[in-house]
């Protein structure tokens, strides 16, 4: 494990993942390698006490660059990419902006942008609209509609490279389809490995270690990532831990393993989308409904609007 990070100055300094409590086997990954944690369920009594936590919680735009991102590398820049995204306000206002944005700064062409419902029962349509613009690509940022969209491409012999975004795509669909990564002949990208790939052997072990009472389940083994991610940046970040030596030590990363749970990270000074996102922000303000708030700090993720 990491060594516990020097020099911590006297304003308390935390890490916080969405999704993630101090008991589980992510929350243990920080904790042995002395990295001050808080889960993202912490009261407002414990966060304002901090006056800063570097934040390894994607936000959902940073979903949408990484699914893009992580398309165009291995499909080429010349290909089309379509994408479905489930109708919802949050991802209407928030995903399909940052897909369209993220395309157009890589230059690819996206001549089809799905929006899908819970309860849709077929995709033919909208299928048959991507196949006939040549989109070689399709990504999926829905939440249950991914196994009924694989279903109906082979159902009009339409195979073009499938990906997708989130633990409904990782976990629905090669649960359905197994774990190989070839569904109905199609090859599959993944933002988020299968349980066959050497990272969740290590996540299953801890999982037994720490919370032997509990069903360990593939898609929290990327919150078990992402802590990997926190610890080795901060280890980077030298003696001295503050918002910039954590970037700095973040922008080392040169495809820096999870052992196949994540897609190898990278980050650099123009394209921070990656599988999963770093970004960091200061503590507090409360909002007028009684949650918290947080600063997102600027002189980082400038380029994206922060």
């Amino acid at each position: 494990m990491a060594s516990r990070p020097h020099g911590r100055s006297s304003h308390a300094t935390s890490v916080i993942i969405n999704g993630v409590d101090g008991a589980d086997a992510a929350g243990q990954v920080l904790g042995e390698a002395g990295v001050p944690f808080l889960s993202s369920q912490s009261s407002y009594e414990s966060l304002k006490t901090q006056s800063t936590v570097f934040t390894v919680t994607s936000p959902v735009e940073d979903h949408a660059r990484g699914l893009v991102n992580f398309m165009v590398d291995r499909l080429g820049q010349r290909s089309k990419v379509c994408f479905f995204v489930t109708d919802t306000n949050l991802w209407r206002s928030a995903v399909i902006p940052s897909l369209k944005d993220q395309a157009k700064k890589r230059g690819v062409e996206v001549p089809v942008i799905a929006e899908t419902q819970y309860t849709q029962t077929s995709f033919v349509a909208q299928l048959k609209q991507m196949q006939d613009s040549g989109c070689t690509g399709v990504g999926m940022f829905t939440v249950l509609e991914s196994v009924g969209i694989v279903r109906d491409a082979k159902s009009i012999n339409y195979k073009p490279v499938f990906s997708g975004a989130e633990w409904t795509f990782d976990v629905l669909v090669q649960g359905e389809y197994g774990a190989a990564g070839s569904f109905y002949g199609m090859k599959v990208l993944r933002l988020i490995g299968t349980a066959d790939e050497p990272g969740f052997d290590d996540y299953f072990r801890d999982s037994k270690k720490y919370t032997p009472d509990d069903i360990a389940l593939p898609d929290a083994a990327v919150h078990y990532a992402i802590a990997q991610l926190a610890v080795e940046g901060m280890k980077r970040a030298g003696p001295r831990l503050t918002r910039n030596t954590f970037v700095e030590g973040l922008l080392s990363f040169r495809k820096f393993s999870t052992k196949g749970i994540l897609d190898d990270t990278t980050y650099t000074r123009d394209d921070r989308a990656g599988t999963h996102t770093v970004y960091t922000a200061e503590c507090c303000a409360t909002a007028q409904d009684g949650t918290t708030r947080w600063k997102k700090l600027d002189g980082w993720r400038r380029w994206d609007g922060f």
